[in-house]
Parts: C-alpha cells; sequence; structure tokens
C-alpha cells in the first residue's frame, strides 16, 4: 500500500483488513436476516410459505440496497445498518427463552451471536474507516470528472473560437 505525503492511503482498493472487516458483516447479517426471519415467522407469526419466501426476498433486496449503499460511502447506509442489526440482535433475544429444546437453544444462540458480532463489528473502527474511504474515494471520483468536463468544455470554446477566424 502506497502512502503520499499526507499520510493517506493511496489505491484503488481500501486495505484488506477493511475489505474483510465488510464481507464478514455481509456474511453475518445475511445468515442472520434468514435466520431471524424464519425464527419470526415460525415463533411470532402464523404466515403461509408463500409470504415467507416474499418477505424474505424483500428483506434480502433492503439489505442489499443498504449494503451497497455502505461501499458507496454513504454514512447514513452505514447507521441504518448499525441499526438493523440491533433490532435483529433485540428480535432474537426471545427466542432464547422460548427455545424447547437444546438443539432449538444452540441454533438461536448462534443466530445471536452473529447479530451481536455483526453489530460489533458494525460500530468497529475498521468498519467506519471504510466507509470514510468509500466517501472519500468516490467524491475524488467526482471532482476528477467534473475537472474533466470542465477542460473538456474549455476545449471545446478554444476550438470554435479557432474555427471562427
Amino acid at each position: 500500500m502506497l502512502k503520499n505525503k499526507d499520510d493517506e492511503i493511496v489505491g484503488f482498493f481500501p486495505p484488506k483488513k477493511w475489505i474483510a472487516v465488510f464481507l464478514v458483516v455481509t456474511m453475518l447479517l445475511t445468515l442472520a436476516t434468514a435466520i431471524s426471519c424464519i425464527t419470526v415467522f415460525s415463533m411470532y407469526l402464523d404466515v403461509g410459505p408463500e409470504w415467507m419466501v416474499g418477505i424474505l426476498s424483500f428483506m434480502a433486496i433492503l439489505f442489499s440496497m443498504i449494503n451497497f449503499g455502505v461501499t458507496r460511502g454513504s454514512f447514513v447506509c452505514w447507521k441504518v445498518l448499525e441499526y438493523y442489526a440491533l433490532l435483529l440482535s433485540i428480535i432474537s433475544i426471545p427466542s432464547l427463552l422460548m427455545a424447547k429444546t437444546a438443539d432449538l437453544f444452540l441454533f438461536f444462540s448462534i443466530n445471536s451471536l452473529m447479530l451481536f458480532s455483526a453489530f460489533y463489528l458494525i460500530r468497529s473502527h475498521s468498519y467506519q474507516k471504510l466507509v470514510q474511504y468509500q466517501f472519500d474515494h468516490f467524491s475524488d471520483i467526482k471532482e476528477a470528472k467534473e475537472a474533466v468536463e470542465e477542460e473538456m468544455k474549455r476545449n471545446r470554446k478554444r476550438q470554435k473560437s479557432h474555427n471562427t477566424r
């Protein structure tokens, strides 16, 4: 990884540690969302399989959109993802108390552990640095694009004034 004179990280991709944290959070929340939805539908609500698949699909699409926002450096999406993980964590706690067998208790414990781990990682310094890095990266791209467009406008004006002579 190269560093410039201001000690800023230079490169197209963020550091591997930040990417790893992002991927772990994504995998934990993907699995935990599916498990939590199935738990809610089977323990708290009585819905048919069609509704279960529909709501689970909606939740997966919503999670993907929020996660995509994080990859674009959105601090709002980062906070929404943090509260999403916290909400799922809170929802998972009663299922531990309602578990009827040791196997279900283990299953719900693993789900709770995944959710609290994801929440902890989202709040971590590494995840915050990744979001900041992505925000800066896309801001730099926008600035470069605007500079190129401005230069192209100047060149067109020079070319028109040169052609009219």
